[in-house]
C-alpha cells in the first residue's frame, strides 16, 4: 500500500475541484514540476487511491437534491450490507468506518424520494437509528461549495454524447473525444467550455480513502446553540490542518461535518481533541474510514441514454 503524503493530498484535493485540471496547473499550484506531479498522479492510480474521474449531467441542472444518511449498523458482517446498500437508483456513495458507523450519500429526483431512500439505508444497513442530512454548502481546498446553483441553456444531443463520452473517463482527451464522437476538437471545445459555464456538466472524483496510506475519518461535530455554521466551518479549517472537505445541512442548524486525512491515529485524536475546544462546539465523534464505494447505476447515470428532452426535472 503507498502511503500518501501531504502532497499527494493536495493533489487529490486540487482534483476534486476540477478532475480536468492539467499537469501544468497542477504543477503550479503545488510548485512541483509537471513530470513530477504526472509521477504522483500515475502512483495514485496504480495504487487505487484515485479510481475514477466522470461526469454528469450537473444536478443543479436537474434540480436534484444530496441527502446524507448515516448511523451504526447492528450487522455482525459488516461486508455483507454493502451490496444491498448500493442496490438503489439513488445509492451514489457508500463509507463504511470503524465500530460499524455508515455514512450514505444519496441523489434524489427530487424530495418525495427522500422517505423511500432513507428507509432503504436503514433496512439495507440495518440501522436503528439514523440521522438524515440534506446537503447544504461545502468547504474544500478553502473554497466554498454551494449547492443548488443556476444553469443557463438546455442539453442538445450533442451536449449529451459529450458528457456521455466523458461520463467514466472525465480526464479524456479532446483528441479521443473527437476521434469517438467523430466531431472536429473546436467543436468539443468550444461546447465543452459552454457546459462549463453554464453550470450544466458536474465532475467528480472517486478518491478511495480507504486504499491510502495514513487514516481518514468523518467527524460528526454537533454545535452549540445559536452558533453559525459558517463562522465555525472557517476557524476550523486552517492552513496546517489537512482536511479533504468540510459539509453542512440544510436541516441541520447544528451540526458539520468534517472528512480529515491524518497520518497517525495519534494526530487524528489531537485534532478532534482542538476541534472539540472550539468556543461553540458541543460536541465531535470521530469514525476512521475503513471502504468507500460508488456507485455508477444512478437514475442519473441512466438519463445519459435517455432523450436530452427527458433530462432536465421540472
Amino acid at each position: 500500500m503507498a502511503v500518501v503524503d501531504e502532497t499527494d493530498y493536495r493533489l487529490c484535493q486540487l482534483m476534486m475541484l476540477d478532475p480536468r485540471m492539467q499537469y501544468r496547473d497542477l504543477a503550479d499550484r503545488l510548485g512541483l514540476s509537471t513530470q513530477a506531479v504526472h509521477r504522483r498522479f500515475q502512483s495514485l492510480i496504480e495504487e487505487g487511491i484515485l479510481a475514477g474521474f466522470s461526469a454528469d449531467t450537473s444536478m443543479d441542472y436537474l434540480k436534484a437534491i444530496r441527502v446524507c444518511v448515516w448511523g451504526r449498523s447492528k450487522s455482525n458482517t459488516i461486508d455483507s450490507i454493502v451490496q444491498p446498500l448500493c442496490a438503489n437508483d439513488s445509492a451514489l456513495e457508500i463509507f463504511i468506518g470503524s465500530g460499524n458507523f455508515i455514512y450514505a450519500i444519496g441523489l434524489l429526483k427530487n424530495l418525495t424520494d427522500l422517505e423511500s431512500f432513507v428507509n432503504h439505508v436503514k433496512k439495507a444497513g440495518q440501522i436503528l437509528d439514523a440521522q438524515v442530512g440534506i446537503e447544504g454548502y461545502g468547504i474544500i481546498s478553502g473554497l466554498k461549495v454551494m449547492r443548488g446553483g443556476i444553469t443557463r441553456g438546455e442539453i442538445t444531443t450533442l451536449d449529451q454524447r459529450i458528457i456521455r463520452a466523458l461520463h467514466r473517463d472525465a480526464r479524456k482527451s479532446m483528441t479521443d473525444i473527437s476521434r469517438e464522437l467523430d466531431i472536429s476538437i473546436k467543436t468539443i471545445r468550444k461546447r465543452l467550455s459552454r457546459l462549463i459555464d453554464d453550470g450544466l456538466i458536474e465532475f467528480s472524483l472517486d478518491w478511495r480513502t480507504g486504499e491510502a496510506g495514513g487514516l481518514f475519518s468523518i467527524m460528526i461535530i454537533n454545535l452549540k446553540d445559536g452558533a453559525s455554521k459558517e463562522e465555525v466551518g472557517w476557524r476550523i479549517i486552517k492552513p496546517d490542518r489537512k482536511y479533504v472537505l468540510l459539509g453542512t445541512f440544510s436541516n441541520l442548524p447544528n451540526i458539520i461535518v468534517l472528512m480529515a486525512w491524518t497520518r497517525s491515529i495519534q494526530e487524528m485524536g489531537h485534532l478532534s481533541d482542538e476541534v472539540g475546544k472550539e468556543d461553540d462546539v458541543q460536541s465531535i465523534m470521530p469514525h476512521i474510514l475503513t471502504k468507500k464505494l460508488r456507485s455508477y447505476a444512478t437514475w442519473r447515470d441512466k438519463l445519459l441514454v435517455a432523450e436530452p428532452s427527458q433530462t432536465r426535472k421540472t
